[in-house]
């Protein structure tokens, strides 16, 4: 992410170090924790301890850590025969893989009707055929991700024309299974870029302590609104900043902000991922400006304690 911000290496000495390096380092984690870095923590005498802390920051809203552990327990699965080690990282990997496709990663929006429908097919195995109420839960869960994905612009096509086919597929199977999901899902498709926006603007909000920056970056965000759709300019209208404020911030940057490591290139980055659809991306810059705004209390959450 920002560079400038932060130094990217791990150190593996104690999980306490660990913790604070992964944090420092947690924009480069892809390059980072290779095959290498997980043989050396399967060394240690309490590698637990460590996987520990890369779940308790996926937790806390981490994305890159979500993904590594939703990636870990797909890798678990695909090394194992075992029911009970195949249920435990199925879950895992579920669980923070939704995570993870909360945050925009498609990789793991993609990986999680697969995992799910594995997890299905195990307990379905176990009940004789017997409709479980987690059995329900993950073939509804695996027709809405399925519905999203068709959906997703971040895939590619061929992916996206698969999920479709999936969710037609598992529909005409049990239609009176997800007809309660459609008009659910189109709600939650919608929620998407608002949600990925406001983890990234918590990312910012927590790595970085220069309030001229924070304030630079909100200044070029509500003026970059005050041009954009009707809900952006409605935002710059009512954001609590005046145009005299933010007039000309745009051209008046600096490299923490519109930098090649900058937090305003970082969002801009970001939201590249739901382009061309300029509705999602308005979506996602104007709730992560909003949670900045907030966080610091910027503008019209200045007076709000």
């Amino acid at each position: 992410m920002f560079s400038m911000f932060r130094k990217n290496k791990l150190d593996l000495s104690t999980p306490s170090n660990f913790e604070k390096s992964i944090i420092k380092a947690s924009d480069n984690l892809d390059d980072l924790f290779g095959p290498k870095t997980w043989q050396e923590i399967a060394k240690k005498q309490n590698p637990r301890a460590y996987m520990e802390i890369i779940e308790s920051l996926a937790l806390s809203g981490n994305s890159k850590c979500q993904e590594l552990v939703s990636q870990w327990s797909i890798m678990i699965c695909d090394s194992s025969d075992n029911p009970e080690t195949l249920k435990f990282g199925l879950r895992k990997a579920i669980q923070f893989g939704q995570l993870a496709a909360q945050s925009g990663i498609a990789r793991e929006s993609l990986n999680l009707p697969i995992s799910m429908m594995k997890l299905a097919g195990i307990l379905m195995e176990e009940s004789g055929g017997y409709f479980t109420d987690e059995i329900e839960e993950l073939f509804k869960g695996t027709y809405q991700w399925s519905v999203l994905n068709s959906k997703n612009l971040q895939l590619s096509k061929e992916d996206r024309e698969s999920a479709a086919e999936l969710a037609t597929e598992l529909y005409e199977g049990s239609p009176e299974l997800f007809d309660s999901e459609s008009e659910a899902q189109e709600e939650k498709s919608q929620s998407v870029p608002v949600l990925h926006g406001q983890r990234c603007a918590k990312e910012i909000c927590d790595e970085v302590d220069d309030f001229d920056v924070i304030f630079q970056l909100v200044l070029e965000d509500i003026e970059g609104a005050s041009m954009g759709n009707e809900e952006a300019k409605a935002f710059a209208r009512l954001s609590g900043i005046s145009p005299s404020q933010y007039a000309g911030a745009l051209n008046n940057s600096r490299p923490e902000v519109d930098g090649p490591k900058g937090v305003k290139t970082y969002l801009d980055e970001m939201a590249l991922r739901y382009y061309p659809d300029l509705e999602k991306v308005a979506e996602f810059r104007l709730a992560a400006t909003d949670y900045i705004m907030r966080h610091h209390k910027i503008g019209k959450y200045a007076s709000k304690a």
